[in-house]
């Protein structure tokens, strides 16, 4: 009499749960991090021995060669009709703007601008500097 072995299923490896957890990491990951825009040009600071917390602030960034610029708004007339557009921006009570400025600009240009910004905005504007 002849017996035969059970033949054995091969084994085969689940990459399904694998490929579950992957993606719930990338969603969890995803959904908590932290998405900020891009500087819109590359910007050197003055320094200063003093720092401030600017956190709740609106950021404007000045250039070297004298361009201002908030988000994709260039000008200062563009960005204080968008600042005034901007719901969020007219219910708060107390809004600071925090200016960007290379350390190579024009500081009279910057300080026109900045007077211009917080007549039509009635806003505190801080420099934003560097720590030594």
């Amino acid at each position: 009499m002849q017996l035969n072995e059970p033949q054995q299923k091969p084994v085969r490896e689940l990459m399904l749960p694998l490929i579950n957890v992957v993606l719930l990491l990338l969603i969890f990951l995803m959904m908590m991090g932290r998405v900020t825009e891009p500087e819109p040009f590359r910007v050197n600071p003055p320094e200063s021995d003093t720092t401030e917390n600017t956190q709740q602030a609106i950021t404007l960034y000045y250039s070297a060669q004298g361009q201002l610029q908030y988000q994709h708004y260039i000008g200062t007339e563009m960005i204080i009709a968008a600042l005034l557009s901007d719901q969020g921006f007219a219910d708060e009570k107390t809004q600071k703007i925090i200016i960007r400025a290379d350390a190579q600009g024009e500081l009279s240009e910057l300080l026109r601008l900045a007077r211009q910004l917080s007549a039509s905005l009635a806003v505190d504007i801080k420099l934003e500097v560097k720590a030594r």
